[in-house]
Protein backbone atom coordinates (compact mmCIF):
# COMPACT_ATOMS: atom_id res chain seq x y z
CA UNK A 1 0.00 0.00 0.00
CA UNK A 2 0.99 3.63 -0.19
CA UNK A 3 1.16 3.50 3.64
CA UNK A 4 3.50 0.50 3.43
CA UNK A 5 5.49 2.24 0.73
CA UNK A 6 5.92 5.39 2.79
CA UNK A 7 7.08 3.45 5.84
CA UNK A 8 9.27 1.14 3.78
CA UNK A 9 11.18 3.86 1.98
CA UNK A 10 12.58 4.95 5.32
CA UNK A 11 13.37 1.40 6.45
CA UNK A 12 17.00 0.31 5.88
CA UNK A 13 15.97 -3.34 6.27
CA UNK A 14 13.51 -3.24 3.35
CA UNK A 15 13.85 -5.57 0.37
CA UNK A 16 13.30 -2.91 -2.28
CA UNK A 17 12.51 -5.56 -4.87
CA UNK A 18 9.05 -5.82 -3.29
CA UNK A 19 8.21 -2.13 -3.75
CA UNK A 20 6.71 -2.32 -7.26
CA UNK A 21 4.10 -4.80 -6.01
CA UNK A 22 2.65 -2.34 -3.47
CA UNK A 23 -0.44 -0.26 -4.14
CA UNK A 24 -3.27 1.39 -2.21
CA UNK A 25 -5.72 3.34 -4.34
CA UNK A 26 -7.50 4.95 -1.39
CA UNK A 27 -4.37 6.64 -0.05
CA UNK A 28 -3.12 7.40 -3.58
CA UNK A 29 -6.39 9.24 -4.23
CA UNK A 30 -5.91 11.27 -1.05
CA UNK A 31 -2.37 12.11 -2.12
CA UNK A 32 -3.63 13.24 -5.54
CA UNK A 33 -6.11 15.55 -3.81
CA UNK A 34 -3.43 16.90 -1.45
CA UNK A 35 -5.46 15.62 1.51
CA UNK A 36 -2.47 13.83 2.99
CA UNK A 37 0.00 15.52 5.32
CA UNK A 38 3.13 17.08 3.72
CA UNK A 39 5.44 14.21 4.71
CA UNK A 40 3.05 11.66 3.17
CA UNK A 41 2.78 13.68 -0.01
CA UNK A 42 6.56 14.07 -0.22
CA UNK A 43 7.04 10.31 0.24
CA UNK A 44 4.61 9.66 -2.61
CA UNK A 45 6.68 11.99 -4.79
CA UNK A 46 9.86 10.16 -3.80
CA UNK A 47 8.22 6.86 -4.76
CA UNK A 48 7.43 8.10 -8.27
CA UNK A 49 10.73 9.94 -8.75
CA UNK A 50 9.16 13.39 -8.60
CA UNK A 51 10.34 14.71 -5.25
CA UNK A 52 12.16 18.06 -5.08
CA UNK A 53 15.23 18.19 -2.90
CA UNK A 54 14.54 19.64 0.49
CA UNK A 55 16.68 22.74 0.22
CA UNK A 56 16.43 26.45 0.87
CA UNK A 57 18.49 27.24 -2.21
CA UNK A 58 16.57 29.14 -4.89
CA UNK A 59 17.43 27.42 -8.17
CA UNK A 60 17.38 29.80 -11.12
CA UNK A 61 18.81 28.35 -14.33
CA UNK A 62 21.06 30.68 -16.26
CA UNK A 63 21.57 28.02 -18.91
CA UNK A 64 19.21 25.36 -20.28
CA UNK A 65 21.24 22.86 -22.27
CA UNK A 66 19.45 20.31 -24.43
CA UNK A 67 21.42 17.18 -25.37
CA UNK A 68 20.04 15.23 -28.33
CA UNK A 69 21.14 11.69 -29.21
CA UNK A 70 20.79 11.88 -32.99
CA UNK A 71 20.96 9.21 -35.68
CA UNK A 72 18.55 9.64 -38.57
CA UNK A 73 15.13 10.84 -37.34
CA UNK A 74 13.58 14.04 -38.66
CA UNK A 75 13.91 16.42 -35.71
CA UNK A 76 11.69 19.18 -37.09
CA UNK A 77 9.30 18.22 -34.29
CA UNK A 78 11.66 19.90 -31.83
CA UNK A 79 10.69 23.40 -32.94
CA UNK A 80 7.19 23.09 -31.45
CA UNK A 81 7.38 20.17 -29.02
CA UNK A 82 10.77 21.04 -27.53
CA UNK A 83 11.70 24.69 -28.04
CA UNK A 84 8.06 25.70 -27.87
CA UNK A 85 7.76 24.07 -24.44
CA UNK A 86 10.79 25.69 -22.83
CA UNK A 87 9.92 28.37 -20.27
CA UNK A 88 10.25 32.01 -21.23
CA UNK A 89 13.22 32.92 -19.09
CA UNK A 90 14.69 36.26 -20.08
CA UNK A 91 17.95 35.56 -18.29
CA UNK A 92 18.32 31.92 -19.40
CA UNK A 93 20.50 30.93 -22.34
CA UNK A 94 19.31 27.93 -24.37
CA UNK A 95 22.08 25.75 -25.81
CA UNK A 96 21.74 22.59 -27.86
CA UNK A 97 24.29 19.81 -28.26
CA UNK A 98 23.52 17.33 -31.03
CA UNK A 99 25.45 14.09 -30.55
CA UNK A 100 25.39 12.68 -34.09
CA UNK A 101 26.20 8.98 -34.44
CA UNK A 102 25.15 7.96 -37.96
CA UNK A 103 26.87 10.53 -40.21
CA UNK A 104 23.68 12.43 -41.04
CA UNK A 105 24.75 15.90 -39.92
CA UNK A 106 23.79 17.36 -43.33
CA UNK A 107 20.14 16.42 -42.63
CA UNK A 108 19.93 18.49 -39.45
CA UNK A 109 17.71 21.61 -39.51
CA UNK A 110 19.43 24.92 -38.84
CA UNK A 111 18.42 25.19 -35.21
CA UNK A 112 20.91 28.01 -34.63
CA UNK A 113 18.71 30.26 -36.77
CA UNK A 114 15.88 29.97 -34.25
CA UNK A 115 15.78 33.04 -32.02
CA UNK A 116 15.21 30.87 -28.96
CA UNK A 117 18.56 29.09 -29.35
CA UNK A 118 21.81 30.83 -28.45
CA UNK A 119 24.30 28.09 -29.33
CA UNK A 120 24.33 24.76 -31.20
CA UNK A 121 27.24 22.30 -30.96
CA UNK A 122 27.45 19.13 -33.05
CA UNK A 123 29.52 16.23 -31.72
CA UNK A 124 30.16 13.22 -33.96
CA UNK A 125 30.59 9.73 -32.56
CA UNK A 126 30.63 6.20 -33.98
CA UNK A 127 27.26 4.46 -33.97
CA UNK A 128 27.79 2.25 -30.94
CA UNK A 129 26.15 1.96 -27.53
CA UNK A 130 22.83 3.60 -28.36
CA UNK A 131 21.78 6.89 -26.81
CA UNK A 132 23.44 5.82 -23.54
CA UNK A 133 26.91 6.06 -25.05
CA UNK A 134 26.06 9.48 -26.50
CA UNK A 135 24.93 10.76 -23.11
CA UNK A 136 27.95 9.27 -21.29
CA UNK A 137 30.31 10.95 -23.77
CA UNK A 138 28.58 14.30 -23.28
CA UNK A 139 28.58 14.01 -19.48
CA UNK A 140 32.30 13.21 -19.35
CA UNK A 141 33.00 16.19 -21.60
CA UNK A 142 30.67 18.44 -19.59
CA UNK A 143 32.24 17.52 -16.24
CA UNK A 144 35.74 18.14 -17.62
CA UNK A 145 35.04 21.63 -18.97
CA UNK A 146 32.31 23.05 -16.71
CA UNK A 147 32.99 24.80 -13.41
CA UNK A 148 30.91 23.85 -10.35
CA UNK A 149 29.47 27.38 -10.33
CA UNK A 150 28.27 27.12 -13.94
CA UNK A 151 26.92 23.61 -13.39
CA UNK A 152 24.95 24.77 -10.34
CA UNK A 153 23.14 27.39 -12.42
CA UNK A 154 22.48 25.11 -15.40
CA UNK A 155 19.75 22.67 -16.29
CA UNK A 156 20.39 19.69 -18.57
CA UNK A 157 17.72 17.94 -20.65
CA UNK A 158 18.66 14.67 -22.41
CA UNK A 159 16.38 13.43 -25.20
CA UNK A 160 16.44 11.15 -28.24
CA UNK A 161 15.84 12.31 -31.80
CA UNK A 162 12.51 10.48 -32.15
CA UNK A 163 9.22 12.30 -31.42
CA UNK A 164 7.86 12.06 -27.90
CA UNK A 165 4.51 10.50 -28.80
CA UNK A 166 2.62 7.24 -28.33
CA UNK A 167 4.16 5.62 -31.43
CA UNK A 168 7.52 5.57 -29.70
CA UNK A 169 6.17 4.83 -26.22
CA UNK A 170 6.28 1.08 -25.58
CA UNK A 171 7.44 0.72 -22.00
CA UNK A 172 5.83 -1.81 -19.67
CA UNK A 173 4.53 -0.52 -16.32
CA UNK A 174 4.74 3.11 -17.48
CA UNK A 175 1.93 5.60 -18.15
CA UNK A 176 3.38 8.14 -20.56
CA UNK A 177 6.21 10.41 -21.56
CA UNK A 178 6.65 13.40 -19.30
CA UNK A 179 6.29 16.59 -21.32
CA UNK A 180 9.31 18.82 -21.86
CA UNK A 181 7.66 21.58 -19.83
CA UNK A 182 7.00 19.05 -17.02
CA UNK A 183 10.64 17.89 -17.03
CA UNK A 184 11.92 21.47 -16.93
CA UNK A 185 9.57 22.35 -14.09
CA UNK A 186 10.75 19.39 -11.98
CA UNK A 187 14.42 19.87 -12.79
CA UNK A 188 14.16 23.55 -11.89
CA UNK A 189 13.26 22.45 -8.35
CA UNK A 190 16.67 20.83 -8.12
CA UNK A 191 15.84 17.22 -8.87
CA UNK A 192 16.85 14.52 -11.31
CA UNK A 193 13.73 13.31 -13.13
CA UNK A 194 13.06 10.58 -15.69
CA UNK A 195 11.41 11.34 -19.02
CA UNK A 196 8.80 8.62 -18.52
CA UNK A 197 6.27 8.30 -15.72
CA UNK A 198 5.61 4.92 -14.10
CA UNK A 199 2.17 3.65 -13.15
CA UNK A 200 1.15 4.78 -9.68
CA UNK A 201 1.87 1.36 -8.13
CA UNK A 202 5.36 1.16 -9.65
CA UNK A 203 8.36 2.98 -8.26
CA UNK A 204 11.14 4.34 -10.46
CA UNK A 205 13.60 2.95 -7.90
CA UNK A 206 15.14 -0.48 -8.54
CA UNK A 207 16.74 -3.07 -6.26
CA UNK A 208 20.51 -2.89 -6.80
CA UNK A 209 20.82 -6.66 -6.42
CA UNK A 210 18.54 -7.12 -9.40
CA UNK A 211 20.23 -4.34 -11.36
CA UNK A 212 23.68 -5.81 -10.83
CA UNK A 213 22.56 -9.07 -12.44
CA UNK A 214 21.11 -7.33 -15.51
CA UNK A 215 22.48 -8.64 -18.81
CA UNK A 216 21.62 -7.85 -22.43
CA UNK A 217 23.42 -9.26 -25.45
CA UNK A 218 21.57 -7.51 -28.28
CA UNK A 219 19.08 -4.70 -28.78
CA UNK A 220 16.77 -3.08 -31.30
CA UNK A 221 16.02 0.63 -31.56
CA UNK A 222 12.70 1.67 -30.04
CA UNK A 223 11.53 2.97 -33.42
CA UNK A 224 12.05 -0.50 -34.96
CA UNK A 225 10.39 -2.64 -32.29
CA UNK A 226 6.86 -2.39 -33.65
CA UNK A 227 7.96 -3.57 -37.11
CA UNK A 228 7.83 -7.21 -38.16
CA UNK A 229 11.45 -8.02 -38.94
CA UNK A 230 13.87 -10.89 -38.64
CA UNK A 231 16.22 -11.60 -35.77
CA UNK A 232 19.14 -10.35 -37.86
CA UNK A 233 17.88 -6.80 -37.34
CA UNK A 234 19.08 -6.84 -33.75
CA UNK A 235 22.39 -5.14 -32.96
CA UNK A 236 25.10 -6.56 -30.73
CA UNK A 237 25.19 -4.86 -27.34
CA UNK A 238 27.70 -6.72 -25.19
CA UNK A 239 30.69 -7.05 -27.52
CA UNK A 240 33.20 -7.31 -24.64
CA UNK A 241 31.23 -10.14 -23.03
CA UNK A 242 30.63 -8.67 -19.59
CA UNK A 243 28.97 -11.16 -17.25
CA UNK A 244 26.38 -8.63 -16.08
CA UNK A 245 26.02 -4.96 -15.15
CA UNK A 246 28.04 -5.38 -11.97
CA UNK A 247 30.92 -6.88 -13.96
CA UNK A 248 30.77 -3.92 -16.36
CA UNK A 249 30.92 -1.49 -13.43
CA UNK A 250 33.98 -3.21 -11.98
CA UNK A 251 35.99 -3.89 -15.12
CA UNK A 252 35.12 -0.89 -17.28
CA UNK A 253 34.34 1.86 -14.78
CA UNK A 254 35.84 0.81 -11.43
CA UNK A 255 32.59 2.15 -9.96
CA UNK A 256 29.60 1.07 -7.88
CA UNK A 257 26.13 2.51 -7.33
CA UNK A 258 26.27 5.50 -4.93
CA UNK A 259 23.42 4.05 -2.88
CA UNK A 260 23.98 0.47 -1.72
CA UNK A 261 20.29 -0.46 -1.68
CA UNK A 262 18.39 1.12 -4.56
CA UNK A 263 18.84 3.26 -7.67
CA UNK A 264 16.44 5.35 -9.74
CA UNK A 265 16.24 3.97 -13.29
CA UNK A 266 14.93 5.77 -16.38
CA UNK A 267 13.42 4.17 -19.48
CA UNK A 268 13.02 5.67 -22.92
CA UNK A 269 16.27 7.57 -23.25
CA UNK A 270 15.24 10.89 -21.71
CA UNK A 271 15.82 12.61 -18.37
CA UNK A 272 16.57 16.02 -16.89
CA UNK A 273 18.56 17.43 -14.00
Amino acid sequence: SWCCMILSINSPALDYGTLPLISNHRLFTSVEKNEADPDTYHAAQVWSGEAPRRTNVDISAKTIEVVVAYCAADIQWMYDDLLGKLPNQVDATVKMTIVSKCGNEAELPKLIEDHRVKQVDILTLPNVGGCDYAYAHFINRYVAKTTPEDAASSMLLFIKDTPRNQEYFQFALHERFRGVDELIQMASRGEFVCGTKTHCAISSYHDNKVLNNFLISEYKRQSERAKITGDDDFSEFNALQYENLEDFHKRALNWTFPNEIFTEVCYGGSFAL
